[in-house]
């Protein structure tokens, strides 16, 4: 979008919103340890020094990853460029039907993403306030090879210089979730999914322009042939203020991988962003490893 007076909405069309909210629903527990890095003040179209190399904490504060029953969000507004620092190489193990495809971190594990790794041009996704507050935006990451073992998650919550209304410090919660290959988009995480944890990440302590979350989970999430991975962040609102999460804007993304929950707790009515005409890719990556 080039659109830089206001926040595009998944779903806005002159007010409208994505979709209802709905009651509430729990979702598995699981450990974790919460680790945070906040990068620096990032100007449009400046890389961002200080991003952690995947997988790795670089900087900022380590936060409690307490499991909670979930909230959610998302929306599209106008950012600038790819945070450094991060590796180039990718495996050839890309899988160009669902999108997602493994890099190499650099430190002897994968990255599984559906952007490429790096974005060369970053945009931010935010809900259309208040209709949309704590709605998820979530990517469907299916590995191309199996069994993949999730040890961490990372993605990227911007705050471009001219929309004033990001707060990237904000609270807001994380859903992982295992799929099975056939399995529709699970309503009710906590009792659909092979495997589901909700958990709540703390605000920032300290002010910050894009802060990159990096969840390392102490019991790892194992992905066995065909099953899918879930990764959701609900992109919450206090006042006028609301997370905007990254979103790369090199390549389209491919149908039904990016994802907005239509409501800020479960049971949620999933749908693909592209039903809203946006096409950008979430900067949400797992971090693991193959046999």
């Amino acid at each position: 979008s080039n659109d830089t007076d206001m926040p595009l909405s998944a779903g806005q069309d002159g007010g409208t919103t994505a979709g209802e909210d709905l009651l509430a629903g729990d979702s598995n527990a699981g450990e974790v340890t919460a680790g945070e890095v906040t990068a620096g003040e990032v100007m449009a179209g400046e890389s961002n020094a200080g991003e952690a190399s995947s997988g790795e904490t670089v900087a900022g504060e380590v936060v409690a990853g307490e499991v909670m029953a979930g909230e959610s969000s998302a929306g599209e507004v106008m950012a600038g460029e790819a945070p450094g620092g991060e590796s180039t190489s990718e495996i050839d193990y890309g899988n160009s039907q669902t999108g997602t495809a493994f890099f190499d971190s650099g430190a002897s594990q994968l990255v599984l993403s559906n952007a490429p790794v790096p974005c060369e041009q970053i945009s931010a996704l935010a809900p259309y306030i208040p209709d949309e507050a704590g709605h998820h935006a979530g990517s469907l990451l299916t590995p191309p090879a199996y069994p993949f073992t999730v040890s961490l998650i990372e993605y990227t919550l911007e705050e471009p210089p001219d929309i004033a209304s990001c707060n990237s410090g904000l609270a807001h919660r994380l859903e992982i979730s295992i799929l099975s290959a056939d399995q529709d988009l699970p309503s009710q995480p906590g009792t659909e999914a092979i495997r589901s944890v909700l958990l709540e990440i703390p605000a920032a302590n300290s002010d910050t322009e894009r802060r990159i979350i990096l969840q390392n989970l102490i019991d790892p999430f194992v992905l066995n042939e065909g099953e899918r991975l879930l990764v959701s962040v609900s992109l919450m609102a206090e006042s006028d203020q609301h997370l905007c999460i990254a979103v790369c804007e090199d390549q389209t993304a491919v149908a039904g991988s990016e994802l907005w929950s239509n409501s800020a707790d479960a049971p949620y009515n999933w749908v693909g962003i592209e039903s809203f005409d946006l096409s950008s890719e979430f900067i949400i990556k797992a971090v693991g490893s193959l046999p």
